[in-house]
C-alpha cells in the first residue's frame, strides 16, 4: 500500500491546532475528517495518501511523538487471518529492525484491549486495526519522472542491499515495486511488508479477485497454489528485475500487458509474463544500449527459480560490475 508523500506539515517543535476545520483536514471519499479525529486523538492533521474498501494510509501529526509519521488503518471485518497478518507485518517490521526498512512506531493492539479503533462510515461504526511508522518524503513512483539516472542508480543499489537483509534473516517481502520504494532525504527504504513471507494459498487463475500481490510483478511461481515453507526469496528477484527496469527506464516495464490488466484478464497477464518477449532495456540518458546490465535484469526475470541468481547478492554484485562496465551514471567500485 502507497503511503508516503510530500505534504506541508509543522515542525516538530510546533503543535498544531486540534480543530479540523483550522487545520484543513485533508481526505478522500472513503474517510470523513470528523470521523478520523475523533477516533485517533492522538493525531491531527490528516492528509490522505492511500484509500480504498478496505483501508487507508494517512500523513498525520503524532503529538506523543511531536513529528510526522504515517498512519495505517485496515479494517477489522472479523476475520481472524486477517488480523493475524496486519499484526505480523506490524511484528516483522519491529524484529528486522534495518536502516533499509521503514521503522514502525505503534499499534492498536499494544495500546488498547480490544485491539482496534471505531470509524463511523456509511454501514455503520467499523472498527479499524492500526500502527504508525516513518513518513518519507515520496515514493519512487512519484519522483522517477525528475530523477537523474546517477540517482536511479543508487535507488536500485538500496533496493538490492534491503532484499540482501531481509533475505539473509529467510524473509521474503512478496510485493516489490516503486511504489514500495520510499525516499527519506535521498534514502531508499523498502516498506509494506502487508503480503511478507505469508503462506497463503495463491487463488486460482480465472478467480475474479486475481492473484495476491500485484500482477505486473509477479513471477510464474507466485501464479500457482504452493506447498507450505516454500521459498518465496526467488520471486522477490523477479520483481526486482521489473523494478530494476522500470527504474532505469523511467517509467518503461520489460513485458506489455495491454488490456489484459484492465481486464482482471489472469491467465492473460500469466501468459504474458511466461511467453511475451521482454523490451529491450531503453536508458534515456544513454545513447549505447546497456548490454551488461540489461542481461542482468534478463537474468532475474528467468521463468524458472533455478536460472536466476542463486541469492541477491549475486544479483548486487552483479548489477554493479555491469554498471560499471556499461558506463552508467553512479557506478562503483564493484569490489
Amino acid at each position: 500500500m502507497l503511503w508516503s508523500a510530500k505534504t506541508a506539515f509543522p515542525t516538530s517543535q510546533s503543535r498544531p491546532s486540534r480543530s479540523a476545520k483550522q487545520q484543513g483536514v485533508v481526505v478522500g471519499r472513503y474517510y470523513q475528517p470528523e470521523a478520523l479525529e475523533a477516533a485517533f486523538p492522538l493525531f491531527s492533521e490528516f492528509r490522505s495518501i492511500s484509500e480504498g474498501p478496505r483501508g487507508g494510509v494517512f500523513a498525520v501529526y503524532d503529538h506523543g511523538r511531536s513529528e510526522r509519521v504515517a498512519l495505517k488503518l485496515v479494517r477489522d471485518v472479523g476475520d481472524e487471518s486477517n488480523r493475524r497478518s496486519f499484526a505480523e507485518e506490524y511484528r516483522l517490521l519491529t524484529s528486522i529492525v534495518s536502516e533499509r526498512l521503514i521503522q514502525v512506531f505503534q499499534a492498536s493492539f499494544e495500546v488498547s484491549r480490544s485491539g482496534t479503533a471505531g470509524l463511523p462510515m456509511n454501514e455503520g461504526t467499523v472498527p479499524h486495526l492500526w500502527f504508525t511508522m516513518e513518513l518519507g518524503d515520496s515514493d519512487v513512483r512519484k519522483r522517477l519522472p525528475n530523477m537523474n539516472l546517477e540517482a536511479r542508480v543508487q535507488v536500485i543499489h538500496q533496493l538490492l542491499e534491503a532484499l540482501r537483509f531481509l533475505h539473509a534473516k529467510r524473509v521474503a517481502h512478496r510485493d516489490i515495486k516503486p511504489d514500495n520504494l520510499f525516499l527519506f532525504e535521498g534514502q531508499v527504504k523498502l516498506g509494506d511488508f502487508g503480503i511478507a513471507q505469508a503462506q497463503r494459498t495463491q487463488l486460482a487463475l480465472g478467480v475474479r479477485e486475481g492473484p495476491v500481490g500485484t500482477p505486473q510483478y509477479l513471477a510464474l511461481e507466485r501464479w500457482h497454489a504452493q506447498p507450505p515453507g516454500f521459498d518465496w526469496r526467488p520471486s522477490d528477484q523477479y520483481a526486482a528485475g521489473v523494478t530494476m527496469f522500470e527504474i532505469l527506464s523511467k517509467g518503461q516495464q520489460p513485458l506489455t500487458f495491454g488490456a489484459a490488466l484492465d481486464r482482471s484478464d489472469w491467465a492473460a497477464v500469466e501468459a504474458i509474463h511466461r511467453d511475451g518477449p521482454i523490451a529491450p532495456l531503453v536508458i534515456p540518458e544513454q545513447k549505447q544500449r546497456p548490454e551488461a546490465t540489461e542481461a542482468v535484469i534478463r537474468r532475474m526475470l528467468s521463468n524458472h527459480p533455478a536460472q536466476r541468481y542463486p541469492d541477491i547478492r549475486d544479483c548486487y554484485l552483479a548489477f554493479r560490475t555491469a554498471v560499471a562496465h556499461d558506463r552508467i551514471g553512479g557506478n562503483e567500485d564493484p569490489r
